[in-house]
């Protein structure tokens, strides 16, 4: 396993959903997603190795084919992530289910929480329906990943055994990146004029000190470290330069929770940690979604991600999916002797396109 990590040189650009062409309407505050999607990373990845095999542009080489894959088919190549490191260490986007409290511009950390499913609601969903509660009363609290924080691997281990995390392993997003106002203007190639609706304003994203994106990649050629390592590489949108430094190891994760223990049916969680590529959301006592084992009793989710991307090979953009946002969790119920196949998916990536880091998910338990 390689850990390739990505170290801007300046700032960096992702584009989302939203038009980002010459001609549209309007190209004033245009705002880059962070932290990017995974083909975004692993396009980067293929595409630096493609240009050390000699591709300059058009279809890859059958030897390329090989080594690297064509298109969507990633061939050899497998991928998690990713996610953002600050020193080498994992940060996640806080679980959807850790609530606490704002006080000034920091949270409260009296006041943190943790949601699990209640009972008794009747609605257009079904009856008996568990949405999320607090085991006591609170008040005045709200999702931490809503106002913006990430979480340690540490941290987020104890969300997994049931526990609220110290506050030390809480980080704001204001204190891994900021976001960045660019102004600029298209001028003809030729005439070297512009013309109406040629200045636009995107938002670039600059990382904070020793705060990097990082993929673990499986199966790449042989002298792939010297190869990345040799020169900057473009990254997402505009073509923004990142150093790519290969490391050997894996992702840090967070340590799973003992679900052994407990005696009766098993009652764990799945939290999303990369965007998950399921064929439709979550309904309440649905059984195996998206390959996991029991029912969905309930569950905690943020607004869906849109993931599209560029076709480099039809050179336009892909259509815009729904998936699963970093940060969601399920609260599912299972019988006692699938505890084995629930372990295994720790670490481990549900849904569609798992090879390209999709739906990287962590085990956790609840109570009731």
């Amino acid at each position: 396993m390689t850990l390739v990590c990505f170290e801007p040189v300046d700032t960096l650009f992702f584009r989302d959903g939203r038009p980002y062409e010459q001609g549209e309407a309007s190209q004033a505050g245009v705002v880059s997603g962070f932290p990017p999607s995974p083909p975004t990373l692993v396009g980067a990845v293929r595409a630096a190795l493609a240009r050390s095999m000699g591709w300059a542009r058009g279809s890859w080489s059958a030897d390329i084919c090989a080594r690297l894959g064509d298109g969507g088919d990633l061939g050899p190549l497998r991928f998690r992530g990713p996610v953002v490191s600050r020193d080498g260490e994992s940060l996640f986007p806080a679980p959807a289910h850790l609530m606490g409290g704002p006080r000034r511009e920091e949270f409260d950390p009296g006041s943190l929480t943790l949601l699990s499913p209640g009972g008794g609601l009747t609605c257009d969903l079904g009856p008996d329906l568990a949405l999320p509660s607090a085991a006591g009363a609170v008040k005045c609290v709200k999702p931490l990943l809503d106002q913006g924080w990430w979480i340690t691997a540490s941290g987020l281990a104890a969300v997994l055994q049931g526990d609220v995390p110290a506050s030390g392993d809480l980080v704001h997003r204001r204190d891994l990146w900021r976001e960045e106002s660019r102004v600029g203007i298209f001028r003809s190639e030729g005439t070297r004029v512009t013309a109406k609706g040629a200045l636009y304003s995107p938002s670039h994203i600059r990382l904070g000190r020793r705060v990097a994106l990082a993929v673990e990649a499986c199966g790449l050629p042989p002298d792939h470290a010297d190869v990345l390592a040799g020169r900057p590489h473009p990254v997402g949108g505009e073509a923004r330069a990142c150093w790519m430094r290969c490391v050997e190891g894996r992702l840090p994760l967070p340590a799973p929770p003992d679900l052994r223990a407990a005696p009766g049916p098993l009652l764990y969680t799945v939290t999303v940690l990369t965007p998950a590529n399921t064929e439709a959301p979550p309904h309440p006592g649905e059984r195996e979604y998206a390959g996991l084992p029991g029912h969905i009793v309930s569950a905690c989710l943020p607004r869906p991600t849109l993931v599209g991307g560029w076709d480099s090979q039809a050179g336009r953009p892909l259509a815009l999916r729904s998936h699963l946002a970093s940060g969601s969790v399920l609260f599912l119920k299972t019988r006692r002797d699938d505890v084995s196949r629930v372990a295994a998916l720790h670490g481990a990536a549900v849904g569609a396109r798992a090879a390209w880091g999709f739906g990287l998910v962590a085990i956790g338990k609840w109570k009731r």
